[in-house]
């Protein structure tokens, strides 16, 4: 969990063993007032920096959420596969990875 002055600004629960046995990230959620001053990225440097022995981490992201798809490429994470219309019609899933070993 990330804070600012005490107050919760932003979660990230990992599933450890997830993906083929590597983390997991479920879900990357940033107070709206936090947005763009690093809260998501200091998420993901904690995931990574929780699990230093896994090969890889990964996530997903809705297609149209391209604000944060753009925060996993920049942070490394590279477009593994899709899966349409999983949980909106019309959208996909990107299931998201980074290598990490």
């Amino acid at each position: 969990m990330a804070r600012r002055g005490g107050a919760p600004c932003g979660i990230h629960p990992v599933h450890p063993r997830g993906v083929a046995g590597s983390p997991y990230v479920a879900s990357v959620a940033v107070a709206e007032e936090e947005r763009g001053r690093g809260v998501g990225k200091a998420l993901l440097d904690a995931t990574e920096a929780r699990y230093p022995k896994a090969r890889y981490v990964f996530l997903c992201v809705s297609s149209f959420n391209t604000r944060a798809r753009a925060l996993y490429e920049r942070h490394g994470y590279r477009l593994v596969g899709e899966l349409p219309d999983y949980v909106v019609d019309g959208y996909s899933e990107l299931l998201m990875g980074k290598r990490l070993a």
